[in-house]
């Protein structure tokens, strides 16, 4: 978003914008907020996460000045996707029934994931052992980088 041409001293003036605040609603008249994200001056954009695929979810910003809550923005509404990997891959050391086999997976996700985000591989037709073992390396941003095997 930009700035508002008004941010109470009747012109846009960054200094006095203390934060932005975002509300996100199942519904246009924001009769009841699925969440609200505080934003610092110098941001203009924000990711929100956890909304369920298919249902429309409504978007507005205002400013918060000193003077309190600024008017809010025109309201935007989007329905929520599972973006695609960007540049998926995977390849197997072995290819024949019954040989054990390592697996490479490579990916980047479209957008940052949250910290408590999951991957899930599911590898249909590969029976994994109770003596395999799995690790973890490269660059894993915003995870732990922890690797759960079930």
């Amino acid at each position: 978003w930009d700035i508002p041409d008004d941010t109470g001293a009747y012109e846009a003036t960054v200094a006095l914008i203390d934060s932005y605040r975002v509300e996100a609603s199942l519904t246009a008249d924001f009769a009841l907020l699925l969440r609200t994200a505080s934003l610092p001056s110098s941001d203009t954009a924000v990711s929100l996460y956890y909304f369920d695929e298919g249902i429309t979810v409504y978007i507005r910003v205002t400013v918060v000045s000193e003077a309190g809550l600024g008017v809010f923005s025109g309201t935007a509404s989007e329905v929520p996707v599972i973006p695609g990997l960007v540049l998926p891959s995977l390849a197997l050391s072995a290819f024949e029934t019954g040989e054990t086999t390592n697996v490479e997976v490579n990916f980047t996700t479209f957008s940052a994931l949250p910290v408590d985000a999951q991957v899930v591989l599911y590898l249909p037709g590969f029976q994994l052992c109770d003596s395999c073992s799995a690790q973890v390396s490269g660059s894993v941003l915003g995870m732990d980088g922890a690797l759960t095997i079930t």
